[in-house]
């Protein structure tokens, strides 16, 4: 329910600036023939279901053996980058765009106080790069807007560590690490405004939907505990899908160099 008005707040934000502004008309695009290097940060909802299964899979486990756990899961998360983007056309550009996000989640649930190392401890990372390959086309209605798409290449790596820990009984004590990778395609469409900044800078803000699909990934879980080292198969992170797709929202400022006239 927050992502969708955080969505729709978005959308209402965009339609201000194209239709409302008055100043939004007569932006000026990069000039054709021009390289435009450009800096970028924005914020992309993972979808991750199967992962976020998991975790609460790991929550149920904890309140059914009557230990009162609140398991954060991933969802929003920030994420930067840059591109360089050639404009081919008075009216299209076509760009090479790198993206890089992580997100880490502690699910530490104790025993006892939290001066006691006696608990079940979960800390989770993920991180996601992704390089992608982006037509946009800016319409001829000369208000500020544009829109594209792009299709490119993602790859993630994800970690969990899990300790069950006694402070009364350390031998007890078990030890989980699981590291693993995955890869694909990814494809994403996008609609945004661009208008012109300070000393030849242009900002564009921008919303739209990436599908990035990993699908299994591969890697290996080890366990240490008294009893040593060995092969374990506890940890479910590594087992389930990963699906990173998900509505972005970016904002970027870029230069260019170059080029005729600006239109």
């Amino acid at each position: 329910m927050r992502a969708n008005r955080v969505w729709t707040g978005l959308v209402l934000a965009l339609a201000a600036l194209i239709f409302i502004i008055p100043d939004a008309s007569a932006q000026s695009m990069p000039p054709k023939g021009s390289l435009t290097i450009y800096g970028l940060a924005g914020g992309l909802n993972m979808n991750l279901d199967s992962v976020n299964n998991s975790l609460e899979q790991n929550e149920t486990f904890l309140r059914d053996s009557y230990v009162l756990a609140n398991y954060k899961i991933f969802g929003m998360a920030g994420s930067l980058g840059g591109g360089l983007a050639y404009q081919m056309m008075d009216r299209v550009a076509i760009a090479v765009e790198y993206n890089h996000l992580s997100q880490g989640l502690r699910n530490n649930t104790y025993a006892g106080t939290r001066g006691q190392l006696t608990g079940f401890l979960d800390n989770t990372h993920a991180k996601m790069q992704d390089l992608t390959l982006n037509l946009t086309w800016y319409p001829p209605v000369d208000r500020g807007i544009f829109l594209g798409g792009g299709l490119g290449y993602g790859w993630s790596d994800m970690s969990e560590s899990i300790d069950i820990v006694s402070e009364i009984d350390p031998d007890s004590d078990t030890h989980y690490r699981g590291n693993w990778t995955g890869s694909s395609l990814s494809a994403q469409g996008y609609l945004g405004y661009h208008f012109d900044f300070v000393a030849g800078t242009k900002v564009t803000m921008r919303g739209g939907y990436r599908y990035l699909d990993m699908g299994d990934p591969t890697g290996n879980t080890i366990e240490t505990s008294i009893n040593g080292s060995s092969d374990s198969q506890q940890l479910p992170l590594g087992t389930v899908g990963w699906d990173f797709s998900g509505w972005n929202a970016v904002l970027s400022v870029g230069y260019s160099f170059f080029g005729g006239t600006t239109k």
